[in-house]
């Protein structure tokens, strides 16, 4: 009864999540038409331009806007390489000469594009059809048959999408069972290897997907994860005690270490924090246990039930807008995120009790802060015994008493709105833009 009800479910859901053939045609004719001409401006470079991501490999999830992934291959020069005692400028050259080449063909094209610093930098395009709305990323790479060959991390992308390509051929109901993993993990907020979300990257829910075959067999594989969990999908190593000594230990920083399945020495889940993974283990539980489609079902940040659920805990609420505008998203996240924490840890400092919500879109973020202002701060003096500190603090502080040999006052904890005004200087340092401070009540 209930293996029916979880396969009534995940059908439904596969039916939610999909996007349409129709939406994936008109996306997939502007993207093919938008190659032949790229292709016919790169030929002087000798490069091609081939479809990656998600797209290419059928494990889409429906969104907002799209994500699609074209990656640039050139060939190797070894001309251009030389001899080893000339190889790290050479490659330097290498790295700036094939950004360079493939932004002259965008220039040919005439396209509005942007261009994003990286290891290696690439290009966006914002594009829309029928009103479907969707970024395409071009990433210049070289093309590689083995990830030894790699200049670049980018290099290895193209053999990712072969392996998960191969995978699926021998298992053609794998797209949608990849499709699953991905929707519930954006539900439940822990889609995304970026470094404000530090969860699960589209390519590590593949390679988890097809090493255990299904959706429901990741879940009930996960459910059953410990506190650090490491898997080797295609065997590059003897056992878990040969990846600990092998791997290069930032790279097993991870709870889980998911062993690259085209790449030996890399995590594929490096990226992911200890929050996110105790979240998806948690999520499957929930769902081998009473199986339910809302654990699909992104929830979204209703300010109006959190103003209420403030109102009645007798809270004071402040509202935190800032934006940061670098140039690529995941930056932005990163610094804005790192803002809400600061923020936050100023508010500890002060005692204050907190319930707190923070949101980001579009390079800006919003944080709402809840907070209950302690009545009395029991502030820390230096020793009795350091005597030249200890005067200065009694001169600080007209009521002081001794305790464990320590000196302490009694004080008024700072008001929050003052608290949570951060300097222009900090902020600017911190890399945010634009900052604002509202006090509702």
């Amino acid at each position: 009864m209930m293996r029916k009800n979880i396969g009534k479910i995940m059908k439904e859901e596969l039916e939610r999540i999909k996007p349409s053939e129709d939406d994936e045609k008109k996306i997939g004719a502007v993207v093919r038409d938008f190659v032949l001409k790229l292709n016919s401006k790169l030929k002087k470079y000798k490069a091609e331009a081939v479809m990656g991501g998600s797209f290419v490999k059928g494990t889409t999830i429906k969104k907002k806007r799209y994500d699609v992934d074209l990656f640039v291959l050139f060939k190797e020069d070894e001309k251009m390489l030389g001899n080893s005692k000339n190889f790290q400028r050479a490659k330097n050259q290498r790295f700036l000469s094939i950004s360079d080449k493939l932004e002259k063909a965008l220039k040919e094209l005439k396209v509005k594009y942007s261009r994003l610093p990286g290891s290696r930098d690439y290009f966006s395009i914002d594009s829309e059809v029928s009103g479907i709305k969707f970024k395409t990323e071009i990433v210049p790479v070289f093309r590689i048959k083995k990830s030894e060959e790699a200049r670049n991390v980018t290099d290895v992308s193209m053999l990712h999408v072969n392996y998960v390509k191969n995978k699926i051929r021998k298992n053609p109901k794998l797209p949608d069972e990849i499709r699953l993993a991905k929707a519930l993990c954006y539900a439940q907020n822990c889609y995304g290897a970026e470094s404000h979300i530090k969860g699960f990257s589209g390519y590590c829910l593949e390679i988890l997907t097809c090493y255990y075959g299904s959706f429901l067999n990741l879940m009930k594989n996960a459910s059953k994860w410990n506190q650090k969990k490491i898997i080797d999908p295609e065997k590059h190593y003897k056992n878990e005690n040969e990846i600990m000594t092998e791997v290069n230990e930032a790279k097993l920083m991870s709870p889980l270490v998911l062993i690259d399945p085209v790449q030996m020495n890399r995590n594929a889940a490096a990226a992911l924090d200890n929050e996110k993974y105790n979240l998806f283990i948690e999520s499957a539980r929930k769902f081998l246990k009473n199986p339910s489609g809302k654990l699909f079902e992104k929830k979204e940040f209703d300010p109006k039930r959190f103003i209420e659920t403030a109102k009645k805990k007798k809270l004071s609420l402040f509202e935190v807008y800032a934006g940061s505008e670098r140039v690529k998203e995941d930056i932005s996240g990163a610094k804005l995120l790192k803002l809400h924490n600061v923020l936050i840890g100023t508010l500890k400092k002060e005692e204050y009790e907190i319930m707190q919500e923070w949101n980001f879109s579009d390079q800006k973020s919003v944080s709402y802060f809840a907070l209950k202002s302690p009545k009395v701060i029991l502030q820390k003096g230096p020793p009795v015994a350091r005597a030249k500190h200890a005067k200065e603090f009694k001169n600080r502080w007209k009521k002081v008493f001794v305790k464990n040999g320590d000196l302490y006052t009694k004080r008024e904890p700072k008001d929050a709105l003052a608290v949570l005004n951060l300097n222009k200087k900090l902020l600017r340092d911190m890399g945010i833009d634009s900052f604002r401070v509202k006090k509702i009540f």
